[in-house]
């Protein structure tokens, strides 16, 4: 099932082609090497990022995202990219819309064969329970936890 969104002007648009399938038992159940990975899980739950790169990126307090197979992800219209070394030395692709700017999707070399996709542009997203919380060292100290949300400093092996 094909998930579409737009950016803000409508010049741009991101598709995720995957079934919304959220199981969070499965999704919190430990595994050697880090959490379950979205080739195993089609749409984990929400991820909110507290880092610089995220903060100055999205002009806000963190960014929320969905982690799913880079395959599965795909933006078309009028779109660019811009690529950024972040401080953990990982480079940071970013794909934004040139008329307006929003933010659609970005892939770290920490997010393996994965990519993540904004959330506020895809309307389904939106509804996805908020399961981790990454970088909560780079949290604004008046942004309180999510309830319930797993909180890791820095970035955990995805």
């Amino acid at each position: 099932m094909a998930h579409e969104g737009v950016c803000l002007c409508g010049g741009s648009k991101v598709i995720v082609n995957a079934n919304p399938e959220f199981n969070a038992s499965t999704y919190f159940e430990p595994r050697a090497g880090g959490i379950n990975h979205a080739d195993e899980q089609p749409f984990l739950p929400q991820i909110t990022c507290h880092c610089s790169d995220c903060r100055q990126c999205n002009g806000t307090a963190f960014s929320c995202q969905v982690l799913v197979p880079a395959t599965s992800a795909k933006v078309e219209g009028t779109v660019k990219t811009f690529d950024i070394k972040v401080p953990n030395g990982n480079t940071v692709r970013r794909w934004f819309c040139t008329g307006c700017g929003s933010a659609l999707m970005h892939r770290s070399e920490a997010h393996g064969d994965n990519i993540c996709v904004q959330t506020g542009n895809v309307e389904a997203f939106t509804k996805l329970p908020i399961g981790m919380e990454v970088f909560v060292e780079d949290r604004w100290p008046h942004v309180p936890p999510v309830p319930g949300a797993e909180q890791i400093q820095g970035m955990p092996v995805l």
